[in-house]
């Protein structure tokens, strides 16, 4: 997927971030790797604003001018992608999820029985059947709260009745329609069976749910990771051209995250 895509997915999720009195936040050292240094970026207001009571603890020549910066999701990707200056070229990104959110997603694995003690990544959630439609199509929303992906389920669900069995419906077709082109992908050995197994579990989940789509299953999954699937991606035609993030706090579209510090 194009860049200009790719931030156009990220536009309006904010990330809190340390930074000096020139707007540059401030980098600190991998503990794995001294060569290395980290730009920390928080899906919790909270935790940046820990992290900004360590730096001044530490060194009182910041105290004044250290402050947190809300930045957009969009602008990390396009710094982290475009080249930068050689004094940059070693700095790498590391995203903090909000606690609260890794809990949500340890209680899913738990309801599962799967039994996990921690969560590699930032959790998003999904609820299989559920879409938005904004400038005449329909996306699949990836919340960074479990709590917004419930109130959405509630509205949409809430009287929608008849109308909700139909999207699901339509739903399962798309996802049948790309097992299909996946099935002759694998033939061809453009795919590989991992892959092809991935959509065959997600079409049998659909087909589930269209049965029953009052009662819609819930999926989590790692932000980086469906960041980087959607990065490698270049068909037109993929699943993964229908997704879009929806901030922590937003209602469907969310607010666009401004830059702005405290």
């Amino acid at each position: 997927m194009a860049m200009p895509e790719m931030e156009a997915r990220l536009q309006g999720c904010p990330v809190y971030t340390v930074v000096n009195r020139n707007k540059e936040f401030l980098l600190v050292s991998d503990e794995q790797s001294k060569d290395k240094q980290l730009g920390l970026f928080f899906f919790s207001q909270e935790d940046a604003q820990h992290l900004l009571g360590q730096v001044k603890e530490k060194d009182p020549g910041l105290a004044k001018s250290a402050s947190i910066m809300q930045v957009s999701l969009d602008k990390v990707y396009r710094f982290a992608m475009v080249p930068r200056e050689k004094e940059l070229q070693g700095v790498m990104f590391r995203f903090f999820p909000d606690q609260k959110e890794v809990k949500n997603a340890l209680d899913l694995f738990q309801e599962r029985g799967l039994g996990a003690s921690s969560m590699v990544g930032v959790p998003v959630f999904q609820a299989e059947g559920l879409t938005i439609k904004a400038e005449d199509k329909r996306y699949v929303p990836l919340f960074f709260s479990k709590e917004d992906l419930d109130r959405a389920l509630d509205s949409s669900l809430k009287g929608a009745g008849q109308e909700v069995k139909v999207a699901a419906r339509k739903q399962l077709a798309k996802e049948e329609k790309e097992l299909k082109r996946m099935e002759k992908l694998y033939k061809k050995k453009s795919i590989s069976q991992e892959d092809l197994k991935e959509q065959q579990e997600r079409t049998e989940r659909i087909r589930s749910y269209a049965k029953d789509p009052s009662k819609p299953k819930v999926d989590v999954g790692s932000f980086e990771q469906v960041l980087t699937d959607m990065q490698r991606d270049d068909d037109e035609y993929s699943l993964w051209r229908q997704v879009i993030f929806v901030p922590a706090g937003a209602s469907y579209f969310g607010n666009p995250a401004e830059e702005k510090t405290t």
